[in-house]
């Protein structure tokens, strides 16, 4: 293999690394200290920014994230979260590892979305909610809508919980019976939901300039990483063939 070809090669496997997944959703806000994990690889997060299935989200003290779903599902990533996005079928899930999220889900006949945490499963057909994983278990509290909650236990029992009422799951227990929402709660709608909600109308609204945005920053990262390649010295080693 020449140098050229090697260059083409090289150049081919960028061009089907960027073509091979599609993006699950975009990041429409950062602030603060805020990374993803893109294989085995940290980095730093920006908007515009593309997310794939398989992507965690971590963010530092005092920091924040935002991300819209390919479908308009809108989800905050507060401080000190990490969280993984995945996928059931084509129902978007985002897995809580620790911290907090709040999501905004349009609403739909048949569940349109999951978050999931150690200890709990939470289907969405519509609604705003928050999830927290804890050290002393999973809360789930919902502001607008329905959830349906369920254990993670070999004989689950799955919960409804309506709006203005959370409930509690913990190791080895059935979510308990939905109470009223706690002061931190009712607290955190007035001062974070309510800025929150009036940003999903308006990024839902400019969701086409989005989309427009990521795929111009998808673009910008392909040409830098081909552009490495180009300048990379490929080293060849030539072999001698003796003859008999």
């Amino acid at each position: 293999m020449n140098r050229f070809s090697g260059i083409a090669v090289a150049l081919g496997f960028a061009s089907c690394l960027f073509a091979g997944a599609a993006p699950k959703g975009t990041i429409v806000k950062v602030s603060g200290k805020v990374e993803i994990l893109q294989g085995k690889n940290w980095a730093n997060a920006g908007k515009y920014q593309a997310v794939y299935d398989e992507n965690t989200i971590r963010t530092g003290k005092k920091s924040v994230a935002e991300m819209m779903f390919d479908d308009d599902t809108i989800v905050r990533f507060e401080e000190n979260t990490r969280a993984q996005i995945c996928t059931k079928g084509k129902v978007p899930e985002v897995s809580v590892e620790e911290g907090r999220i709040t999501s905004s889900v349009v609403p739909s006949n048949n569940v349109a979305f999951y978050v999931s945490s150690p200890l709990a499963i939470i289907g969405v057909r519509g609604t705003e909610f928050t999830v927290t994983q804890g050290k002393n278990g999973t809360d789930v509290a919902v502001f607008k809508g329905r959830v349906e909650v369920s254990d993670r236990g070999k004989k689950a029992k799955k919960i409804r919980v309506l709006a203005g009422s959370q409930t509690f799951v913990y190791k080895g227990k059935h979510p308990s019976p939905p109470v009223g929402l706690s002061p931190e709660y009712v607290k955190y709608r007035e001062k974070v939901l309510r800025k929150f909600i009036k940003r999903v109308v308006s990024v839902r609204k400019n969701r086409n300039k989005i989309l427009l945005m990521r795929i111009k920053k998808m673009k910008e990262k392909e040409r830098k990483m081909i552009n490495r390649i180009k300048n990379r010295r490929i080293k060849i080693r030539s072999f001698r063939i003796k003859k008999k």
